[in-house]
């Protein structure tokens, strides 16, 4: 049985790296704990320069398992298309699995390419959801609706979207599907409802692009 119906307490986790009540007795996660800062420097040196002055913020989710779960840029513009895949690839080989005992199941890491390259803790804001209850109310009213469809089975789909600098969630797509298209379906557009407070670097609103589960069921 499910402990919460979008097991929203993982979103909160994976998405904005926050803590339950029961986590919180749990150490925060220390950023060399989840990530080879050395390797991953190194790396990034290897990589053609990021303008002068410029950082580009990286997002990483880790599952409730603690494995490396997707990794996301927060800030697109700062990243030229020639730089993002080498980028992205430096840092998904340079995760480890996330020790048990911390509380986090996100970090967010600030970083520069090129032979300065420097790999930080950004102390900016990530978003934080707003509407909890009500996106919460309606996974519960399409699960129970669709029992007999369901099954007595739970049902995950895997999707991303852009939170823009309003707080709302733009361009929902499936990334893995829970098996039915309906679930599919009231996924994204329950995504689409979703309202958060925007991430924040360097002091504005930035459009962050973020992956979730959401699940319906029992």
């Amino acid at each position: 049985m499910r402990s919460h119906p979008l097991g929203f307490i993982a979103l909160a986790l994976l998405l904005l790296g926050g803590t339950t009540a029961a986590a919180q007795e749990r150490r925060p996660l220390g950023i060399s704990e989840a990530v080879d800062s050395a390797g991953l420097v190194a790396k990034l040196g290897a990589l053609p320069a990021l303008p002068t002055g410029k950082r580009a913020v990286i997002n990483v989710y880790f599952s409730n398992s603690g494995e490396p779960d997707s990794v996301g840029v927060m800030t697109e513009s700062r990243v030229s298309p020639e730089v993002r895949p080498g980028l992205l690839e430096a840092v998904r080989s340079s995760l480890r699995m996330l020790p048990a005992d911390t509380a986090d199941r996100g970090i967010m890491l600030a970083l520069t390419t090129g032979s300065r390259a420097v790999l930080t803790r950004p102390t900016e804001s990530p978003p934080q959801v707003t509407n909890t209850s009500s996106i919460n109310r309606l996974i519960d009213d399409f699960s129970r609706k669709h029992r007999a469809e369901l099954s007595g089975e739970t049902r995950t789909a895997m999707l991303k979207f852009l939170i823009n600098t309003e707080g709302r969630a733009e361009q929902a797509e499936i990334l893995r599907s829970s098996g039915l298209s309906a679930v599919d379906a009231e996924a994204v557009r329950i995504a689409g409802l979703f309202r958060f407070r925007p991430g924040m670097f360097e002091g504005h609103s930035v459009p962050v692009l973020v992956t979730m589960p959401i699940t319906f069921g029992p």
